[in-house]
């Protein structure tokens, strides 16, 4: 519950680290980061595993417990798509109410295609 009362008014999480851990993280962590794990970001440390298993296995439901408001599950969701993946279903768990609101306030659509209420989201 503590944790929920600490970011209940936070709008990004990501955006509230320091100048330093930036610094740190250029300096130190990037490079090593993409030789160890292959990849250039932290979207990709995950996109591209799952993008490899729903090739291989055929299993389209993904998972994230502490989701949070889904903003690094949305950037997933990109690269999957990139990777021509997108009939797949990502299910976000989240304790924080919240962080489930901001997560609901995301929508996803064609503008072309848009019509009031084609894309509303519930509010229970």
């Amino acid at each position: 519950m503590e944790q929920i009362r600490q970011y209940q008014h936070t709008d990004n999480m990501h955006a509230q680290l320091s100048d330093i851990f930036r610094y740190w993280q250029e300096k130190y962590f990037r490079e090593r980061f993409r030789e160890v794990c292959e990849v250039n970001n932290h979207l990709e440390f995950y996109w591209k595993p799952f993008a490899k298993c729903i090739q291989q296995t055929g299993c389209r439901h993904l998972i994230s417990f502490g989701c949070g408001d889904a903003q690094v599950e949305t950037g997933v969701a990109t690269g999957l798509k990139k990777e021509g993946i997108d009939d797949f279903r990502f299910h976000c768990v989240e304790l924080s109410p919240a962080q489930i609101k901001r997560a609901r306030d995301f929508v996803e659509g064609d503008f072309n295609n848009f019509q009031r209420g084609e894309y509303a989201i519930s509010d229970s």
